[in-house]
């Protein structure tokens, strides 16, 4: 019987795959992925891209022929949820714009709640009921510019640290004498 002196893993390949490569077969010196690897991501980004429009097309199209399918009664009944479903979004919608101009609000010099007195939620939603943030981002930026958080020391108030004694102290300690 053979010793086993702990180099050999429970599957018995010594550290192989299924292809005969250790697992840093993939990888030199410097833990950096191999120079072999010519993957173009943007044209596979675009292929993924391409197939999920194609499913989103195929979806809307099973969606219509089931909607053709349907009785009079049924198709009633999936419009009042279809409808009811949009009415609650953009009530959600709408909320959610809020805080996302609140939260995109901070650290700003704006008053928020006179931002939110007359806007038109409705223009920085998607169609899915989302806010979309990089609108309400550039909608701020000209309204209230960011700070640079650097503020103008105008001579005006207290200083601090000054250690010293007041100058309603020195008032009062010349006018004892």
């Amino acid at each position: 019987m053979p010793e086993d002196n702990g180099t050999n893993n429970a599957s018995g390949d010594n550290g192989t795959n299924d292809e005969g490569r250790t697992a840093d077969d993939g990888a030199n010196d410097n833990g950096n992925q191999n120079e072999n690897d010519d993957t173009d991501w943007k044209a596979e980004a675009r292929k993924w891209e391409n197939r999920a429009k194609a499913n989103r097309t195929a979806a809307d199209e099973l969606e219509k022929l089931k909607r053709e399918g349907m009785k009079p009664d049924e198709r009633a009944l999936e419009d009042a949820k279809a409808a009811g479903r949009a009415e609650a979004q953009a009530s959600v919608g709408k909320r959610l714009v809020d805080a996302e101009v609140k939260a995109l609000a901070a650290g700003r010099k704006v008053d928020v709640d006179a931002l939110l007195e007359g806007l038109d939620r409705s223009r920085f939603l998607d169609d899915d009921g989302e806010p979309k943030s990089k609108d309400i981002e550039k909608w701020l930026d000209r309204v209230a510019p960011k700070t640079t958080g650097r503020t103008t020391d105008h001579g005006q108030g207290a200083r601090g640290g000054g250690g010293g004694t007041s100058m309603n102290d020195l008032i009062r300690e010349r006018m004892r004498r």
